[in-house]
């Protein structure tokens, strides 16, 4: 009896490898959204140049806006510009 146990689980352990190795990572399409972050001042001093630095150093694919030296109008404008 104990014996089956081991055989059915060698079985499954290799139909599950079997399974995984048969997906063709090549042919999946990954879509990567790039996370945008708007802050209202990201300038000006080394507190807010550090605040920058330290949101790239864990993500370096976000991208920043610095919204300070902006007009409502441009402000509101950015995710239309870079869509």
């Amino acid at each position: 009896m104990n014996f089956k146990i081991h055989q059915y689980f060698l079985i499954i352990i290799a139909f599950a490898f079997i399974l995984s190795s048969c997906n063709n990572y090549e042919k999946q399409i990954t879509i990567h959204k790039t996370t945008k972050l708007a802050i209202s001042k990201a300038h000006g001093s080394s507190g807010y140049e550090q605040y920058k630095k330290w949101i790239k150093h864990h993500d370096s694919t976000i991208i920043i806006y610095d919204l300070y030296e902006l007009s409502l109008d441009s402000a509101l404008a950015i995710p239309d510009e870079h869509h």
